[in-house]
């Protein structure tokens, strides 16, 4: 018999699953999307009672891994045939793309001087309107009018110029932009003159945002100055310095985002819109998300964005959604560092569907004033790579983007209805409204495998919990975090967690909570305080009031070292969970080896059970996977002395 498997067992085992992906697919962001695929495997077809879930789920890793080989084997094979498909038309789009390069160095050179002087100025030597306007002698505003004249006289132009207006001449321009970084792309019959002015004309086309959306692409400019301008007016974001704290974003347009949407057989998706969602690191630490596009596919199903943002000294962390109205839909993902940007993004596009469903409220309550967001949706066909599109609060800048197509209002029956979801996804469906408590829906870790025709979610009034939070003194704590994490709600699916932060005066309010169980969790920055889980129980329409005090934190030391010779191992990483009794097993802590191989916990008193949440390449997971068993007593002193021994993977 199948025993239950429910998502906090998988996120105890959270580490030991990506470790194992990391080690067999070698970089991070294939070991996401192999420890992804690991998730669903294990909820759609969970282990028989009594087998031992670390040893189970290290089999459902390794299947995984070899599902993923056998797919990248099957689509290097249709690439290949694509590209011999390509050669036969590369001589007709070369003499169509030339005759587009005689048109618009025409329609530079045929520009009045003032405009052709200006923007000589502007894109080609990198100087701002403001100091073109001081070397000129004019203002600044007179200078960025002439600016976007000349650009619109080059547009129009083309327009009437070329067969077919802007959607034609902009598709056509596109092959070309793409290669224009690498010097053979340019005609070897151009002389340098006038090669810096096609280079000036056709980046500079593209800055605008007229009614056909167009493709930008990455264009080699002779200044660095000159390559970040374009790239901040292409892609409406601040270009910032090298020089800044590795953590700060940079905009480059030496090296496009380039993204290939594919159907389920393989072949090129064309027209397909293309949204880009590039996120970095901000000043605090937290990631934030910024959208670019949308923009169409050609018809080799390929778009790309000019502006790659990159943090971290080249890493990088994307995702892509695409969709063809009323037929297909995809997301793509990509996360990495320099040596993992090679190629493009590929989305697998699938079928869509609509989605429909229904909210019931209290009585009295008007539906009109909840709101349905899609949370999230994840792709899981056979025979496509596993990927999901989040919209929760981790991921910044996507949760609340597109809220034309993933935010709706019920009528005032109740009924709402979601167009262009994936036809056999999962998805994770939120929905809120003032003095209701969240109500959720998905079709994952429910036994449940098909989406029904009417998806019905119940609501109810409100819980809330509110409270204090205070040291060991008694003294508020201020800018505490206090999170809660749902273990047993009652009659409805909930997985997301809720948190806020405590006022100066250490008061906090979470509202908008359904009755039921929850775990209480507190974490104070900065402070020796630590705080040990709670478990509560909320009424249905009640607030709970709660005084969450915290205590000094307990040190807890130790080594970890290999077992074949005593070395120490660095990057291991080591937690303390509580004792099983307590259910969910809440995290206490988490620490990593340093280079001598020590690692130090901060704990509260009573039972910690340690564990390995991941450990470096080349050595494998103990067994069983609790490595000790420790009570922090009363009195405070420090635990020192642990030591825990990594053999090497066979």
């Amino acid at each position: 018999m199948a025993a239950s498997l429910t998502i906090t067992d998988l996120l105890e085992h959270e580490g030991f699953v990506r470790s194992l992906a990391r080690s067999l697919v070698g970089s991070d962001a294939d070991a996401d999307d192999l420890t992804q695929d690991t998730w669903v495997a294990a909820l759609r077809n969970p282990p028989q009672r009594g087998l031992p879930l670390t040893a189970w789920l290290g089999r459902v890793v390794r299947n995984q891994f070899r599902n993923r080989r056998r797919e990248q084997a099957r689509r290097a094979t249709r690439e290949r045939a694509a590209a011999r498909s390509e050669v036969d038309d590369r001589s007709d789009q070369l003499a169509e793309r030339l005759e587009l390069h005689r048109r618009v160095v025409d329609a530079v050179l045929a520009l009045p001087s003032k405009y052709r002087g200006v923007l000589l100025l502007r894109f080609y030597d990198g100087m701002s309107a403001a100091d073109i306007a001081r070397q000129r002698g004019e203002p600044t505003v007179t200078v960025r009018s002439q600016i976007r004249r000349g650009l619109d006289q080059i547009r129009r132009q083309l327009d009437t110029t070329h067969p077919g207006g802007r959607e034609a001449w902009s598709a056509a321009m596109l092959p070309w932009l793409g290669r224009a970084t690498r010097k053979a792309a340019l005609p070897t019959w151009i002389g340098a003159s006038i090669a810096a002015i096609l280079v000036l004309a056709v980046t500079a086309i593209f800055v605008t945002r007229g009614p056909t959306p167009t493709t930008p692409a990455s264009v080699a400019l002779p200044t660095a100055q000159a390559r970040g301008a374009i790239a901040a007016a292409i892609a409406d974001v601040a270009v910032l310095p090298e020089s800044a704290a590795t953590r700060t974003p940079v905009v480059s347009t030496v090296d496009p985002v380039c993204v290939r949407c594919v159907a389920e057989d393989g072949r090129p998706v064309q027209s397909a819109q293309v949204w880009l969602f590039q996120g970095a690191p901000r000043p605090d630490g937290r990631s934030h998300y910024r959208q670019f596009g949308p923009f169409t596919t050609d018809e080799q199903g390929d778009v790309a964005f000019a502006a790659s943002l990159t943090y971290g000294g080249g890493r990088f962390d994307r995702w892509v959604y695409a969709r063809v109205a009323g037929k297909l839909v995809g997301v793509g993902r990509s996360l990495g560092g320099p040596e993992d940007a090679n190629g493009p993004i590929e989305v697998s596009m699938c079928p869509s569907r609509n989605v429909r469903g229904r909210v019931s409220v209290p009585d009295g309550t008007d539906p009109t004033t909840v709101t349905v967001r899609v949370n999230s949706f994840t792709i899981s066909k056979a025979g496509m790579p596993y990927v999901s599109f989040p919209r929760g609060p981790l991921f910044p800048g996507i949760d609340t983007a597109l809220p034309e197509f993933f935010d709706r209002a019920p009528d005032a029956a109740g009924d709402f209805e979601f167009t262009d979801l994936p036809d056999g996804a999962r998805i994770y469906l939120i929905a809120e409204g003032q003095g209701l408590g969240q109500a959720q829906y998905a079709n994952i870790g429910m036994g449940v495998t098909e989406i029904p025709d009417v998806v019905e979610i119940t609501m109810w009034s409100e819980s809330v919990l509110s409270g204090v939070v205070s040291e060991p003194t008694g003294a508020p704590v201020s800018g505490a975090v206090v999170r809660i994490r749902p273990n047993g709600v009652d009659g409805i699916f909930v997985t997301t967690g809720f948190e806020t932060r405590s006022a100066a005066d250490g008061s906090f309010r979470i509202p908008g909570l359904h009755s039921g169980r929850y775990d209480v969790f507190v974490e104070s920055e900065g402070t020796e305080w630590v705080y040990r889980p709670t478990s509560i129980e909320l009424r249905r329409g009640a607030t709970l009031e709660s005084a969450l005090s915290m205590e000094s934190a307990v040190r807890v030391s130790g080594v970890v070292v290999d077992a074949s010779n005593g070395e120490p191992i660095q990057d291991a990483l080591v937690g303390a969970v509580m004792p099983r009794e307590f259910g969910t097993q809440p995290r206490l802590d988490g620490a990593r080896s340093d280079e001598d191989g020590r690692f130090e916990l901060r704990l509260p008193r009573g039972g910690a059970q340690l564990y390995f949440m991941g450990i470096p390449r080349g050595y494998a997971y103990p067994e069983p996977q609790i490595v000790d068993e420790l009570v922090v007593e009363k009195d405070g002193m420090p635990i020192e002395g642990l030591r825990f021994e990594l053999k090497r993977a066979p």
